[in-house]
This record gives structure tokens, C-alpha cells and sequence, in this order.
């Protein structure tokens, strides 16, 4: 499974996190410290995979076992990528010879077991296989060069069986689907089926049989769902729902049953969710209690059929994201809701009705993590204090960064500064004192731009991350 790089600008996020900001401080921390001390919600092996500067979080869940890889950096800002697996205990590490450094964008296995990590090769231009064979990554295919970058490709194995869906730049965005058999590469049915420019691409396979979902724009970015039949995509159900291009959508397809999850203007930004009944889509169960959405991702129990649903609540009093599962006829919140509050790089999966979150907890790193909604372990790690802090004033304007704090204790901290490309430009080691202060940083050398500034311990774990501007 893979996580999707959601479109969140520097100006939402710093919106975000001063709302949270703001809440923190008139709840007198109430409110965070009670979500995190959930005994539902908590890290896997309670504890975070990896504290230090995590991104591009991948995940893939064989049986009861998780896999989850991820990118990280050197002291010179050289990427690399580490795999781990938990065990039952904790998080083992996967060998990682041979692997490489790629923009790698899917994590599994094929038939026999083998793990395997699908890549875009943007210098040659190609899709790319490598599969962990004993202690060594092989390189298993490369597609032939495409013409275009297939921005918002979706990726899926099936056995030996490698798929990509993609809008065609040279089909002028149209969507199509190219696949690895083992032996050859080939497009699946018709090149370019879909009516128009197509986004928010999905594709699933359930018992060897190809899905797709997209919005299609010379529709009215109407939400549309494609099945294989022979060498024939055909539609399901005819148009779901009138979108925009604004909305979000994720599909699951669970033993040949599909469902859509959509939140646009079409419901006002709050989550909805189909279900294709044989004839029609069917929307399943009451309104949601959860607000407006700018993020959701879609989970089913299969041997149930019971839907989950992971999203980002926009309201005013909580931002963060919540689960809920369809009982019955109604949506209910599966645990805390809120239970994370600054992420990046999600994935949401279900195993044996125990719902799983992977993500990484900012834009830039800050650990790479998996949530679950179980009991607790008998010894979990000790929360760490909690911290809040904002920018203000914001943009910055002259050569002062003005930071306000409130920490539960006394403690040791790095304040790091990145631009948008992730580059390290600024640090300072500085004293956080128990209760409220201000901090004051000269950053004359910054030039105007927009920046993130990372709060963490001093033995590396991340505390949060804003963004800010220089004018």
C-alpha cells in the first residue's frame, strides 16, 4: 500500500497549527493531553518507528505483520531509505542492500511472499521494480520510457502482476492503465478511456480484476468507477456524484464490492460513502457527525464488509483526524477524535477489524509512525511533555522570529529552520521554561520567502512544525 501526497500549501498549514495553538491554550491543554492518553488509540509497539527526519512514508501489511518504509537524511542532506517490520514486539529492520535511492511509491509483495517496492525513474523516464530477494534488492523491470511525468499515478500488485494508473499528458490527460506480467510490459484495455482530463486517479484489485476511480473534468469533475472486462473498461453504475475540483475521493474494493468515499461541494465537504449494490451506488447510512473534510482515505473489513473511514475534521473546536466505522445505520467514531494532529503521508488499512494509520508527522520528517485502535501494551513509553508554540507576528517582518510557548516542564530544545525544498537554512540550540514564554531568534540571513520552523528535544524527538513567511 502507499500513502498519497496530499496538496497542503504553507498558508493552510500555518493556519492549521495556529488554530490548534489557540485551542491548546484555552483549554489549558486539556484537550491534547486527553487524546493522548487514549487507551485506544497508540503508536504500534508503542512507540514511534523512527524519531528523527522521516517522509515519504510507505506501507504494506502481509498478514499480521506491517512493513512500513521510509525516507530519510543525512547531515548533508543526502536522502536514503530505511525498512522496518514489526515483529509482534518491535520494529526489526529490513535489509536495504541494493535498494537504493528512487522515488519509490509503492511497498508489497508478489505471489511467493517476496517483498517488492515499485519507483518512478525520473531521469530515464520509466516505472521500476526491485524486489528483495535473500538479503539483496533486484532490479525486476523497467517500464519502456514514457513522454510525460505521470503526475498523480496510483500503483497496485497482484501476484506477479504490476499496474499503474496514470493521467496520459500524450492522450491529453485522459486516464490509462500499463502493466508488468512478469515478462512484458502492456497496456490494460484501451489507452485513454476515460471521457476527459481526469484527477484524483485510484486503482484497486480485487480477485484479479482491475478498478479504477477518478474525476473526470469535462464532466464536471463528475466521480466516475471503471472495471476490466476482457480487454474493455467498463462503467460502474454510470456517474456517482456531481464533484469539483476541490474534492477528495478514495475507493476499496473488497471481495469484487466496490465503495467510494467523496467529500466536495456536492455534500459540503463532509464525508459521504457509496457502495455499488449490483445496479446503483447506494449511500450507506446516516450523515456523518464528522465536520468538513479537506482529506479522506477508505478502509473495509472484508470478511464483514464493514466500512471505515479516516478523515480530516475541519471544524471549530478540533482539526486532526478521526475514524469512524458504519454500525448499523449510522457512522460512529472509532476511539478519540482528533487522535493525530500533525501528519503527512498517510495510509489506512484493516486488519481482522483492527483499524491501522501510518503516516509521517510533518511535511519535512518528525518520525515515521503506525497507529492502531487496540489495547495497550503492558508497558507503554511515557508521554512525552507537551509543547505548543506559534509565530507571531506572521509574516515576519525585519530580522526577528518571535516564538510563543507553553510547556508542561523545563527542558532542552533545537529550533531548526527549513525552506521549501527542505534545505536546512537556520538552528539554535535554547532553553524552554515550564508555563508561558516568548522567544526571540535573529534569522537577518533568511531571505524573503516562506520557511518551517521544527521544534524539537534535544535528543531528536519532534514537538511540532510551522510555517511562517519573511517579507
Amino acid at each position: 500500500m502507499a500513502l498519497n501526497f496530499e496538496d497542503h500549501s504553507p498558508t493552510i498549514f500555518y493556519m492549521k497549527n495556529y488554530v490548534y495553538f489557540l485551542i491548546l491554550f484555552l483549554n489549558g491543554f486539556s484537550l491534547a493531553r486527553s487524546q493522548a492518553q487514549s487507551p485506544q488509540w497508540h503508536f504500534l509497539g508503542d512507540t514511534i518507528i523512527e524519531q528523527t527526519w522521516s517522509t515519504n512514508v510507505l506501507s504494506y501489511l502481509d498478514g499480521d505483520a506491517p512493513y512500513v518504509a521510509f525516507e530519510q537524511f543525512d547531515d548533508s542532506f543526502l536522502s536514503y531509505w530505511n525498512i522496518r517490520r514489526f515483529d509482534g514486539t518491535s520494529w526489526a529492520p529490513v535489509d536495504t542492500n541494493g535498494l537504493g535511492v528512487h522515488n519509490f511509491q509503492w511497498l508489497g509483495a508478489n505471489a511467493n511472499g517476496n517483498l517488492q517496492i515499485a519507483y518512478f525513474d525520473q531521469d530515464s523516464m520509466r516505472f521500476g521494480l526491485k524486489r528483495l530477494v535473500g538479503s539483496t534488492w533486484q532490479d525486476i523491470t523497467k517500464s519502456p520510457r514514457l513522454e510525460h511525468y505521470p503526475y498523480l499515478a496510483s500503483y497496485a500488485f497482484d501476484g506477479e502482476m504490476f499496474y499503474a494508473a496514470f493521467p496520459d499528458l500524450t492522450l491529453e490527460d485522459k486516464i490509462s492503465v500499463f502493466a508488468f506480467d512478469g515478462n512484458d510490459w502492456s497496456a490494460v484495455g484501451q489507452t485513454g478511456f476515460s471521457t476527459g482530463r481526469v484527477h484524483s486517479v485510484v486503482l484497486k484489485i480485487s480477485n484479479g480484476i482491475p478498478w479504477v476511480a477518478y474525476l473526470d473534468r469535462s464532466l464536471g469533475n463528475a466521480g466516475m468507477v471503471k472495471k476490466l472486462d476482457g480487454n474493455n473498461w467498463q462503467v460502474v453504475g454510470n456517474q456517482l456524484f456531481d464533484g469539483d475540483v476541490h474534492g477528495r475521493m478514495d475507493m476499496a474494493v473488497s471481495n469484487g464490492i466496490p465503495y467510494i468515499a467523496h467529500a466536495d461541494s456536492s455534500t459540503q465537504f463532509r464525508a459521504s460513502v457509496l457502495k455499488f449494490d449490483g445496479s446503483n451506488w447506494v449511500s450507506l447510512g446516516q450523515p456523518m457527525p464528522a465536520a468538513s473534510t479537506q482529506f479522506l482515505k477508505l478502509a473495509v473489513d472484508g470478511p464483514i464488509q464493514k466500512p471505515y473511514i479516516l478523515v480530516e475534521e475541519n471544524g471549530p473546536n478540533l482539526w486532526g483526524l478521526s475514524t469512524l466505522v458504519l454500525e448499523g445505520a449510522n457512522w460512529e467514531y472509532v476511539g478519540a477524535k482528533g487522535f493525530i494532529d500533525n501528519y503527512w503521508n498517510l495510509e489506512f488499512s484493516i486488519n481482522n477489524g483492527v483499524p491501522m494509520v501510518g503516516y509521517s508527522r510533518s511535511p519535512f520528517g518528525g518520525g515515521a509512525s503506525v497507529q492502531v485502535f487496540s489495547p495497550l501494551s503492558a508497558a507503554p513509553e511515557p508521554l512525552p511533555p507537551l509543547i505548543a508554540f506559534a509565530v507571531s507576528p506572521n509574516p515576519v517582518v525585519g530580522k526577528t522570529l518571535q516564538i510563543q510557548m507553553a510547556s508542561e516542564e523545563n527542558l532542552n530544545a533545537v529550533v531548526q529552520i527549513y525552506d521549501l525544498e527542505g534545505r536546512l537554512k537556520w538552528k539554535s540550540n535554547t532553553m524552554i521554561e515550564k508555563g508561558n514564554s516568548n522567544l526571540a531568534f535573529n534569522i537577518g540571513t533568511l531571505a524573503s520567502g516562506s520557511y518551517l520552523v521544527q521544534l524539537k528535544s534535544a535528543s531528536g524527538k519532534v514537538f511540532g512544525n510551522k510555517w511562517f513567511i519573511v517579507i
